[in-house]
């Protein structure tokens, strides 16, 4: 199994305390989410949990970073996932659109290396997010995106589009 490089973990690092820091405390959500990854190159859905924080950047954006996990036969993948959304209403919530960038590791069993270990991947999100109860948001969300760049050589999944579509709830400190 492939671990993360020293860049990617101090990239992630820095961007999750950016994301903390974009406002004060009392605008942060935490969030905890379920769903399922599709590359275009492979076959069958990584499917599994997520942990994420948005932050407000005022009356109507937020951003937020997502980490999921997913699973499958072959192998499993994990996604970070930043991401700014626009909320049609000023009180971040209701229908969002956003750009959306992805950074993907895929860990095959066996190290078989028919795909590509690191993706990148840009597209946008596009959701809805509404109150449940009290501070408690429910919300789902798809994340078209096309990837770009790694390949293994062999071509596999180094430029291809996929999905991300996750639903959860969300905590508002």
């Amino acid at each position: 199994m492939k671990k993360l490089g020293i860049k990617t973990l101090t990239s992630l690092l820095f961007a999750t305390c950016f994301l903390i820091f974009t406002n004060t405390i009392h605008s942060q959500e935490i969030r905890i989410l379920g769903g399922a990854q599709v590359y275009g190159g492979l076959t069958g859905a990584f499917i599994g949990p997520g942990v994420g924080i948005e932050g407000n950047l005022g009356k109507h954006f937020t951003i937020n970073t997502d980490f999921n996990f997913g699973f499958q036969e072959k192998g499993s993948a994990i996604e970070f996932k930043p991401a700014v959304h626009f909320y049609f209403s000023k009180e971040n919530r209701g229908f969002f659109l956003g750009p959306s960038f992805k950074y993907v590791s895929i860990n095959e069993k066996n190290d078989l290396d028919i795909y590509a270990d690191d993706v990148y991947s840009a597209g946008f999100s596009l959701g809805v997010k509404s109150l449940f109860k009290g501070n408690i948001y429910y919300f789902i969300q798809a994340n078209p995106h096309y990837s770009i760049g790694s390949s293994n050589g062999q071509g596999a999944l180094g430029s291809v589009a996929g999905i991300s579509v996750n639903f959860g709830l969300s905590y508002k400190l």
